[in-house]
């Protein structure tokens, strides 16, 4: 369980993300996930730079064939639930990157 406190911090430096864009520098498609993202598995990950210089490492959504993908290509860092709330309510999130 997370705790309440931890995502409220936590989003503080997801809010600076938000809308940000930037350019696939490398990406993968995971086959063989953790425990906790089985249900999203097969999932594309993407290594982006954003436009403020930062990397940041995210899962690709909204897209539909891999064929599309290409280094260089334009993202926008977007939000997402990451998984269903457990007792307390509290729904976590995390960033994305979507194609432009």
């Amino acid at each position: 369980m997370i705790s309440p406190v931890k995502v409220w911090r936590r989003q503080k430096t997801i809010r600076d993300l938000l809308g940000k864009t930037g350019v696939i520098l490398s990406w993968t498609k995971i086959f063989t996930p953790p425990p906790q993202f089985k249900h999203i598995a097969p999932y594309t990950i993407v290594y982006a730079k954003l436009e403020n210089g930062q990397n940041i490492c995210a899962q690709l959504v909204d897209f539909l064939d891999n064929s599309i993908l290409i280094d260089n290509k334009r993202v926008v860092v977007t939000l997402r639930k990451l998984r269903e709330s457990v007792a307390d309510d509290v729904i976590p999130y995390t960033i994305a990157c979507k194609l432009i």
